[in-house]
C-alpha cells in the first residue's frame, strides 16, 4: 500500500480517512509479520528480526500519528472556543435587566 500525500492534502484528511490508512498499514505490517513467520519456520533468522522490527516501527509510528492527531484536534477544539465565542446579545441582556426591574417594582408595590 502506497499513499503519498501533501502537506495540504494531510491536513485536509478526516479522522475517518486516518483511520482507514492506518488500518492499510496495519494490514501491510499484518503481511510482513506472516512473512517474517514463515521465514522463522524455514530457518532464515535473521529476515524475521528484520520484519518482526518493521512491524513494531509501524506501530509506533501509527501511535505517535494518532496521538498527534488528538493532540491538534484538542487544541483545535480548544483555540475555536476562545476565538469563536458567542457574542454578547445586548437585546437578551437589555431583557433580562427589564424582567428584574419589574419584579422589583411589583414587589416595592406592596
Amino acid at each position: 500500500m502506497s499513499m503519498n500525500f501533501s502537506a495540504k492534502d494531510v491536513a485536509q484528511l478526516t479522522s475517518l480517512q486516518i483511520i482507514e490508512g492506518a488500518a492499510g498499514f496495519l494490514d501491510e505490517a499484518a503481511v510482513t509479520l506472516i512473512a517474517a513467520i514463515n521465514a522463522l519456520k524455514e530457518g532464515d533468522i535473521e529476515q524475521s528480526k528484520a520484519a518482526v522490527q518493521a512491524v513494531k516501527d509501524y506501530k509506533t509510528a501509527l501511535d505517535w500519528m494518532m496521538s498527534e492527531r488528538n493532540r491538534l484536534e484538542r487544541d483545535r477544539r480548544t483555540t475555536a472556543g476562545v476565538f469563536g465565542a458567542p457574542e454578547f446579545d445586548l437585546g437578551a441582556a437589555r431583557d433580562e435587566i427589564g424582567r428584574r426591574l419589574a419584579c422589583l417594582r411589583s414587589a416595592g408595590a406592596d
